[in-house]
């Protein structure tokens, strides 16, 4: 059994002093606490109700008369008959209250059925206490609190979908990045262009939607932006940058294919003679590829660092050789060459992948923890689109494929080539996304969006979808 965290002590006596040095006539005394206080708190040893329902750590909060699990329960955990185990100061009296709807009250004397079961399901249990002097009593509201949704959950809802913003009515591709805080949406019909930003891209007013001329025809796939610019490859293969996405301009590089921005840097492949190279703009990296390094169709390039590197990494994965071969390789660039990294993820094209903030619940204390995480969603193998959302915790040396709390929700179709974007927004729980338990104030949430892609048939998917791991949703402990 653990105990139970205690807060508060007695509060101090102030004595007021008089101005001219003579002694008050007011005195005021300490909270006094003694014989009342609860020392320790935990549920019963119960199989039949959770594992381990034993080690839920619960608060004691004595100036607030309070007691609790600060970390609710898991999602649908079943509160009506839990037997407790308490540690108080010598009592005379030790008293549950339940209350319950169009019923009685049921007092349950603890001194002499400690192992009597207690109802929490209608809300917090009285429990009084009285020195063993008679003198003190406190009144003390016990909860145990249990999750109103899946906390380890990535939830999408179903009516959190909206338009791809363009102003072209009948857009056949798409490419979305994020750009110094914004996202940049680049829709295409064949002919014209048009470029959408947002700094909050589920708002529909803050898009600013304008259609861009560039110096001639693009692939709207190569789409990609690093720190201080943005990219894309005309279709003769020439390198065109942008500093806001208006004015485009030619760079004087001749590339096969994009493979990930590296800080103010591109990395690209240009091929001479058949063979491959990783080339970088500006110039500066040059590194003859392998025939299995993937020349088209992987995921957006992922940076991050570890303890067993230098330098800053970026990471792809997936994608099709320069053969026609698709791979589930992950490949990772350091700022001088590629290596082959990781493995795991079927053999695919057109990954959507980012690195994001998931939760995962502790099974022995049920206590929910954040961690940093790899996801590829989707994907296109040799035979059809995909729904499966892979994950990594090693930033991509192995992927498994996630926990069905964290697969996409049967309304969200198979697809492939969709780009997954992580941008901080300020959650309001009267939004769409799920309500926290207590919604009194604001607090940063990372938001998943989820834009266009191709489904099954390879047409373009007209929408983007909004989504959040639900434990980030609920007010934060204070």
């Amino acid at each position: 059994m653990k105990k139970g965290l205690i807060i508060g002590s007695a509060i101090a006596a102030a004595i007021l002093a008089g101005c001219n040095g003579g002694s008050s006539d007011y005195e005021y005394a300490p909270v006094n606490y003694d014989g009342t206080a609860v020392t320790a708190f935990s549920l019963n040893r119960n199989q039949t109700v959770l594992n381990n329902l034993d080690s839920v750590y619960f608060t004691i909060d004595l100036n607030g008369a309070r007691i609790f699990n600060a970390d609710s329960l898991p999602y649908g955990t079943e509160v009506k008959e839990l037997a407790v185990t308490m540690s108080t100061d010598q009592v005379s009296v030790a008293e549950f209250t339940v209350t319950r709807p169009e019923k009685e009250d049921t007092v349950i004397n603890y001194l002499t059925s400690p192992n009597q079961k207690i109802d929490f399901s209608n809300g917090p249990v009285k429990l009084l206490l009285k020195s063993a002097n008679g003198e003190q009593e406190r009144v003390y509201e016990v909860k145990v609190n249990v999750h109103k949704v899946v906390a380890d959950s990535l939830y999408w809802s179903r009516f959190a979908v909206k338009p791809l913003p363009t102003t072209l009515s009948a857009a056949t591709a798409q490419k979305t990045v994020a750009f110094k805080g914004s996202a940049y949406c680049l829709t295409s019909n064949g002919t014209a262009y048009s470029l959408a930003v947002s700094n909050d891209p589920y708002a529909a007013d803050k898009w600013q939607s304008s259609q861009v001329s560039f110096p001639k025809a693009v692939d709207a796939a190569s789409f990609t932006a690093t720190d201080n610019a943005l990219f894309i490859l005309a279709s003769d293969g020439e390198l065109l940058t942008s500093a806001d996405g208006a004015s485009w301009s030619a760079t004087g590089s001749v590339w096969k294919a994009i493979s990930a921005p590296y800080g103010d840097r591109l990395i690209g492949i240009a091929e001479t003679n058949g063979t491959l190279t990783a080339v970088s703009y500006p110039s500066g990296v040059s590194q003859t590829l392998p025939s299995s390094f993937p020349v088209s169709g992987t995921s957006a390039g992922i940076p991050f660092n570890t303890k067993w590197a230098t330098s800053p990494q970026v990471m792809i994965a997936g994608g099709r050789s320069s053969s026609g071969t698709l791979t589930g390789a992950t490949w990772a660039f350091d700022g001088t060459a590629w290596a082959s990294i990781g493995t795991g993820l079927p053999a695919a094209e057109g990954y959507a992948a980012t690195r994001v903030s998931i939760c995962e619940t502790d099974t022995v204390t049920w206590r929910v923890t954040t961690t940093e995480a790899l996801l590829a969603i989707g994907g296109r193998t040799a035979t059809a689109a995909s729904r499966d959302v892979y994950i990594s915790r090693n930033f991509g040396l192995n992927w498994k494929k996630a926990a069905d709390l964290l697969q996409l929700p049967p309304y969200i179709p198979a697809m492939s080539g969709a780009d997954l974007l992580v941008f901080g927004s300020t959650f309001t729980p009267s939004g769409v996304l799920p309500k926290a338990v207590k919604p009194i104030e604001q607090w940063e949430v990372p938001v998943l969006y989820l834009f266009g892609g191709r489904d099954e048939h390879g047409s373009l998917l007209p929408y983007y979808w909004r989504g959040a791991v639900n434990h980030l949703t609920f007010k934060p402990l204070q």
